[in-house]
Order: structure tokens, then sequence, then C-alpha cells
């Protein structure tokens, strides 16, 4: 809301002016995107599979509780960390190629990998990676 003061020749307030906009609509949508977001987290949570979401650059922006679980990490220790602070040598050098596989091509890519988790035995993996387009 924009409101101004009307005044005559002498100062004196006369009357007032206004705009008013009506956002009802705009927080209804909000709220819904609030909310759908919310969902989104938490079904992401509570899936049992590891699930993780990096940059671009190849950095750990988030990950749900079964990643945390099987790497033996904590997520607000990993934030903007990558494939080689987790992994070592070629192990690291795999991974890395296929997510600049993924980010150039823009392709999905599926790979079986042996990794070395949390509990420090050996795991073969498969791995599911795609690409996360932005609407803009």
């Amino acid at each position: 809301m924009f409101a101004r003061l009307l005044l005559d020749e002498q100062n004196q307030i006369v009357g007032t002016t206004g705009v008013l906009n009506d956002v009802t609509e705009r927080r209804l949508a909000e709220d819904r995107l609030r909310d759908e977001l919310q969902f989104s987290q938490q079904l992401l949570e509570v899936i049992p599979y590891p699930i993780f979401v990096k940059d671009v650059e190849g950095r750990y922006l988030g990950f749900n509780k079964a990643f945390e679980i099987f790497w033996g990490i904590d997520r607000n220790e990993w934030a903007g960390k990558t494939v080689h602070d987790l992994l070592i040598g070629s192990l690291a050098e795999k991974h890395q190629l296929a997510d600049h596989q993924v980010f150039h091509t823009g392709t999905t890519l599926s790979y079986e990998a042996p990794v070395q988790a949390g509990d420090r035995l050996i795991h073969e993996t498969i791995y599911q990676k795609a690409p996360f387009r932005r609407s803009d």
C-alpha cells in the first residue's frame, strides 16, 4: 500500500491519496509452493536410498539421511565438499568424470562402481545420475 498526503497552498492537510494492491493470490501461491517444497524435502528424507545434489563444480549441495548413514558423515560438515573429499584416487576420478559427462551432455547416466562406505566395507553400487534443470 502506498499513501500520500494532499496539502493545500498553506501546507494544511486536506486529504490523502493511496494505492492498494491485493496480494491474496500471490500469498496463496507462495503458501502452496512452500507446502510443495516441504513435501518434496520430507519425501527425499525418508527414501531409503542415498540421494545427493551437486552443483556443476561437483560440490555437494545437499543429501538425504540415507546418504549420511551410508557414508557415515554429518550433512552439516559436508556442504561444499566434493567426491575427492569422500573417496580416494581412481574411485573419486570415476565419479567426477561421470558428473562431468552428465553436466556437459545433459543426459542421464547409470553406472556401477565399488565404494568403501562409512562402515569401511566395499559395497558394489549402482549410480543413477541426472541433470537438474532450473526453469530459467
